[in-house]
């Protein structure tokens, strides 16, 4: 027989509790099982977990192809996200003027991000490549170099899958930072007016601390979720040419499935969580230390 005489907290602990089952079995279980993973060795396709403490570790740490990865990361998250901030920031800035065909711009600033993943990689491969790319045809025939741009070399495959990643992803900050646009009251760009600030003044003392808060989560988000992608970089380069783009989601794939090393790889990923973890942390307690409420009207 159903209770007629539930109280709300109970209702609400009963209502959030299936959430939290669901949570535990697809976040918290595999997270408790890679930190327990990380310690054991595994012997070929029969899985068998063997302890091994802090060997994988250790040699995690030892290894420069670790280091390697590790700064591989630090330039393809760093890189794509700063990129992203200040084209999205910009773009976002041009789609909330008023002029004519603002509606249509602004439904296709989304096609990068609406584009299947592998589609805009391989039709970026076909555009850069160095035999029969268009980009190469065409500054080859405009005189610009002499001979084609092996993008996908040593010297241009990291710059090229940071171009992938900011053409792709974007999209999502213009649109994060244009929403907050439309938020802010005309009312303080008129008294801003009325004090005498031209555009830039009006941009630096009105619209960017307007969008600070926003900006603090966004640069955040970007930053985690560009450190931990795997499919852009992989499926464009595969971590080459040698391990000149290979990150360290890259490198624990290849741990895994190639070398079936699973207890390394998964000290791989809890490396990588500790990054991850340690990082949002400092930056989100500068943030509050601040104050972070510095978008208030």
């Amino acid at each position: 027989m159903v209770r007629r005489d539930i109280t709300e907290s109970e209702l609400g602990v009963s209502l959030i509790i299936p959430t939290l089952l669901v949570f535990g079995v697809i976040v918290i279980f595999p997270l408790l099982f890679a930190i327990y993973l990380g310690f054991h060795s595994t012997s070929g396709f029969s899985m068998t977990l063997q302890w091994s403490g802090l060997s994988n570790y250790n040699r995690l740490f030892s290894t420069s192809d670790f280091w390697v990865s590790l700064k591989n990361n630090v330039v393809w998250a760093l890189g794509t996200m700063t990129l992203q901030i200040v084209l999205g920031v910009a773009i976002a800035l041009l789609l909330h003027r008023d002029f004519k065909g603002r509606k249509l711009f602004r439904g296709a600033v989304l096609f990068p991000y609406m584009v299947p993943t592998i589609v805009a990689v391989f039709n970026f491969r076909w555009i850069f490549n160095a035999t029969y790319g268009v980009f190469n045809y065409i500054i080859v025939t405009a005189g610009l170099v002499d001979d084609p741009i092996v993008f996908f070399g040593y010297d241009h495959a990291m710059t090229t899958a940071v171009l992938l990643g900011v053409w792709r992803f974007t999209p999502f900050v213009v649109i994060t930072v244009l929403a907050r646009l439309q938020t802010i009251p005309p009312s303080l760009y008129e008294a801003a007016e009325l004090d005498g600030a031209y555009k830039l003044a009006k941009f630096r003392y009105v619209t960017l601390p307007q969008l600070y808060n926003i900006l603090v989560i966004v640069i955040l988000l970007r930053s985690v979720w560009m450190f931990k992608k795997f499919a852009p970089i992989y499926l464009l380069t595969g971590g080459g040419p040698g391990i000149s783009t290979q990150i360290l989601p890259i490198y624990a794939y290849i741990e895994a499935y190639q070398g079936l090393s699973f207890g390394y790889a998964a000290a791989i990923a809890n490396v990588m969580f500790i990054i991850m973890m340690s990082v949002g942390f400092l930056y989100l307690q500068k943030f509050y230390k601040q104050g972070g409420t510095k978008n208030e009207a």
